[in-house]
């Protein structure tokens, strides 16, 4: 029997090509909140994802960070 692994989301900014960007990823509960980064095939996740915020309806809330 296969059992789930608790996520959540994370939501920061991603340093790509020189530029910072809006990213949201997810985080896999491994005996601590590991990010999980699909699109970049990269677990553990590297130091260019910055986390601002974790959980669920993060969205409003990181666009006004990312504003300042």
């Amino acid at each position: 029997m296969q059992r789930a692994l608790p996520t959540r989301m994370a939501a920061g900014i991603v340093y790509m090509r020189r530029l910072l960007y809006y990213h949201a990823w997810p985080e896999v509960w491994l005996g601590e909140w590991t990010p999980s980064i699909p699109r970049f095939n990269s677990v553990p996740g590297d130091a260019t994802h910055i986390r601002f915020v974790t959980g669920t309806g993060s969205r409003p809330r990181i666009l006004k960070l990312v504003g300042n």
